[in-house]
């Protein structure tokens, strides 16, 4: 307590200079708003996490492992038609030149060129032109090459280097029927050629054509739908994961290619993770611009309302304001990116933070009311809320803490800041508010009782009151009632589902959204999961062998068939495809070679049985002579590692999961005991996200509930009423996974953080509550005239405190992305609920069990409530 003291008399003797240190803070952060930059990657972990290493593994092995923008165009009768596949090929050059080189980057690249000797800077200046992009990978090799001839070459000039190179080639390969290579035999030779010749009038017999493509098992479903309607333009992208501003680029360039440069009566769909992820950053930016006006303008209506003055809007709003700018530069500062989760952290700050200067500056209020003067109500205030508001913004800093126990790096970004925010506010309430309220000018009235509060602070108090008097009748019967809701909420609880889908985030009628469905019900799928099948042999090139590339055929072959698979591609299906053309494309030859086969002498004309092995080792080499360069896709070097794609149909992490569990049990029934399977991909990284966000979400409620316990304890100095006092939050979070459950609402990125969030939150009813009504029963007040004073108090800035604050959380019903919009309707709710909770709860249980809080009257006796003065 000396040191609450001595906080008041600092904020009594020197207000001016506490308000100037908080403006020179807020001021001087403020200037690192500016570096505040967006991370719209759907990536939920780090590139840190094990499953993000090994993508990046994968994509350093294999070749066309990276991402790809999927086009899907569509024909009202076939695609293999003249024209159609004519435009297919001007689409694949245009896509294959796409470059996002700008003016400025032409310009970088001039000065790049100038810091080099006269002779080559001349020449060089001279080749770079504003349309120049055909030797624009020769000329960036050697400005860079001369550069390190020079000495010139820096780090910082090897980034701007490899940032040009991304940009003038984006897009590292264009796959479609204009440019894959088809696979046939003639007489016992291996041909590797072109699907067909665009230039050709016509290109080719049209019915013979589709019989051609349909019947090469590699480009069925894939490149071409079995109607013959839909064919498939895949574009691996160069461009990093988390380059989210280069992906809008590229797509917006698609897009544009397809709508304007090269025009078709095909319907096209454009998808893919790099879609979803340009497509998210750009909304990203939406979102910000639309939520924070409205959480302000729904704040300013709601404390407007509550105190019904200029001065009881203004106080609690400067607090956010001023800690929403510090927050928001520290992210600056320390170089923390905006993610999807943290779009919302204005909302946050500025919905909690208001809380403790509406609790501030209602007991301001109320003891004007009760004729003290300003000096004077603001000691008693900060007396009587110091260590109240000091343990609820601990207590939810705690909370939100406890989110970034994860791997979820949107979840550990916003936990942390929301926590730094809720101390800068606690810091500002303490402070700055005390500081301001006695600088502001009071209006001169008559000192005493004669002032007299608004008729909706009457009206609510009555209210309050009425309910307490009631509950205090009845409180089996509450009791009873609430233990029946918490059985409700305990069954729903056990009908929660987890899942994680980045499409689900975006409104069903966007581009992306739809896209994606026709990808998944007419294409291959948009979503890939990457098998990794190893041998654990020392035995050489041990993925030559028959029998080991026969196990692997028959899971591709199962998984062709599942539900939520739309093709799967891998070296059983390269190998099946030349050892069927080999003899003739007679379908018995549409497996992999036996372990021995039979071959002609040339001497005898007779057969003689000669190792599968060897013959595999022929066909791939065959294929390599004649041109085939897709094998890099799909083995290692040492044939130790294949490396199977399976495109999927869903972007579910649930439905993966379950996928990836019949993997497993394929696996072990029918794998030699040799070869094992790891999982890779981007659909394996959602799977991956999906444990982090159940974990973190299990070890955040342990965390924030021990916090949060300890805290309580040390608040009311004993464990069993830090236990009573944390039944309304047990209650809340019951109610809230009940929701959950019942209404069919998976556990993602977006709920995930709910609970947390109601426990930070609700917590400071339980404080406010119990703290108010154990100084009320000190004070020698009966049990009812204490409950009836602490809800006139204490009960009714809670109302007004979730009131507002569940009013502020409504402004996400206006985003974009639908876990946000969850997100703001279940927090509302449970703030309701949590505030029920402990205005009704606590007199209800303290009427049957005391816990400590109420005295036990003598024996044969009952307390004798005092009765209240009327409210003025």
């Amino acid at each position: 307590m000396k040191g609450i003291e001595k906080m008041i008399s600092l904020v009594l003797r020197y207000p001016g200079w506490i308000l100037a240190a908080f403006a020179l803070l807020t001021t001087t952060m403020a200037a690192f708003l500016p570096g505040l930059t967006r991370d719209p990657s759907p990536y939920l972990l780090a590139r840190t996490h094990e499953s993000r290493v090994n993508l990046e593994r994968l994509r350093s092995t294999y070749t066309g492992a990276r991402d790809s923008i999927l086009v899907l165009l569509e024909a009202d009768d076939t695609v293999f038609r003249p024209r159609t596949l004519m435009r297919i090929h001007r689409l694949t050059e245009s896509f294959e030149k796409i470059s996002l080189l700008s003016k400025q980057d032409l310009d970088t690249l001039r000065n790049l060129a100038a810091a080099l000797p006269p002779v080559p800077r001349t020449e060089l200046l001279a080749r770079i032109d504003d349309d120049f992009a055909g030797e624009a990978w020769e000329l960036l090799e050697e400005i860079g090459v001369m550069l390190e001839m020079e000495g010139r070459m820096t780090d910082d000039t090897a980034r701007i280097l490899d940032r040009l190179s991304l940009k003038m080639m984006p897009v590292l390969k264009v796959t479609s029927l204009a440019n894959t290579d088809n696979i046939t035999g003639n007489g016992g030779t291996l041909d590797v050629g072109p699907i067909y010749d665009p230039f050709l009038q016509p290109p080719g017999d049209p019915a013979n054509m589709k019989t051609k493509v349909w019947d090469n098992e590699l480009f069925r479903k894939i490149l071409v739908s079995e109607d013959g309607r839909r064919t498939s333009i895949f574009l691996e992208l160069a461009v990093g994961d988390d380059a989210a501003e280069e992906q809008l680029q590229v797509y917006e360039r698609v897009k544009q290619i397809l709508e304007t440069d090269i025009p078709g009566d095909e319907t096209h769909y454009v998808g893919g993770l790099p879609v979803v992820t340009a497509t998210i950053g750009k909304t990203m930016q939406t979102d910000t611009r639309r939520l924070f006006p409205m959480v302000f303008l729904l704040v300013i209506i709601c404390l407007w309302v509550t105190f019904r003055m200029v001065k009881g809007v203004v106080v609690p709003l400067l607090v956010v304001l001023l800690s929403l700018v510090i927050t928001m530069s520290l992210m600056a500062a320390l170089k923390i990116p905006i993610n999807i989760v943290t779009t919302a952290l204005p909302i946050f700050i500025i919905s909690i933070g208001v809380a403790d200067g509406i609790h501030i500056f209602s007991e301001y209020r109320d003891h004007l009311l009760d004729g003290s003067d300003k000096r004077s109500a603001v000691k008693k205030t900060m007396r009587h809320l110091t260590l109240p508001v000091a343990m609820t913004s601990l207590t939810t800093a705690a909370a939100f803490w406890s989110l970034s126990i994860t791997e979820i790096v949107q979840m550990k970004h916003f936990g942390l800041f929301v926590a730094a925010g809720t101390l800068f506010a606690m810091t500002f309430s303490l402070l700055f508010v005390p500081a301001l309220l006695l600088v502001l000018p009071e209006k001169k009235e008559r000192p005493g009782p004669a002032k007299k509060s608004s008729r909706l602070d009457r009206y609510t108090t009555s209210a309050l009151q009425w309910i307490s008097r009631q509950v205090m009748a009845k409180p089996w019967v509450v009791v009873t009632c609430a233990v029946l809701i918490m059985a409700m909420a305990g069954y729903g609880t056990t009908l929660v589902r987890v899942d994680n889908d980045s499409i689900s985030y975006l409104p069903g009628d966007s581009d992306i959204v739809i896209s994606t469905g026709r990808l998944n019900a007419d294409g291959a799928g948009s979503l890939s999961l990457n098998l990794l099948i190893r041998a654990e042999t020392d035995a050489p090139e041990p993925l030559k062998d028959p029998e080991r590339l026969a196990a692997i055929s028959r899971l591709t072959d199962r998984l062709a068939d599942h539900a939520l698979v739309g093709k799967t591609l891998g070296l059983p299906q390269l190998i099946r495809r030349i050892n069927l053309v080999m003899h003739d494309g007679s379908p018995a030859y549409n497996r992999i070679p036996a372990k021995a086969v039979p071959a002609f002498t040339d001497e005898e004309n007779l057969t003689e049985m000669v190792p599968g092995r060897d013959l595999i080792s022929q066909y791939l080499l065959l294929y390599e002579n004649s041109g085939g360069d897709t094998l890099t896709d799909v083995i290692d070097t040492g044939f130790r590692q294949a490396h199977v794609t399976v495109i999927l149909k869903t972007n579910s992490s649930r439905e993966i999961q379950k996928l990836i569990k019949d993997i497993r049990t394929h696996e072990k029934i029918y794998f030699p005991g040799d070869m094992k399977i790891d999982f890779s991909g981007s659909a394996y990284v959602t799977v991956a996200s999906t444990f982090e966000i159940v974990n973190g979400q299990v070890v955040s409620l342990m965390v924030s509930f021990l916090l949060i316990f300890c805290m309580l304890v040390y608040t009311f100095r004993s464990i069993s009423k830090g236990l009573f006092a944390m039944i309304p939050l047990g209650a809340t979070v019951l109610v809230n996974f009940g929701i959950m459950g019942i209404f069919v609402i998976p556990l993602d990125i977006g709920t995930a953080v709910v609970s947390s969030i109601v426990i930070g939150i609700g917590v400071d009813y339980s404080i406010h509550y119990l703290t108010r009504l154990r100084e009320n029963l000190k004070q020698g007040l009966g049990f009812e005239a204490a409950v009836l004073k602490t809800v006139r108090h204490s009960g009714r800035a809670i109302a007004a405190n979730a009131f507002t604050v569940g009013i502020g959380f409504t402004a996400l019903l206006f985003s974009v992305f639908s876990p946000l919009v969850t997100m703001g309707w279940m927090i509302t709710t449970t703030m309701f609920v949590s505030a029920i909770a402990a205005i009704i709860l606590f007199p209800a249980l303290l009427s049957i069990f005391p816990m400590g809080f109420v005295p036990l009257p003598a024996t044969g006796s009952k307390p004798m409530p005092v009765k209240l003065l009327p409210e003025k």
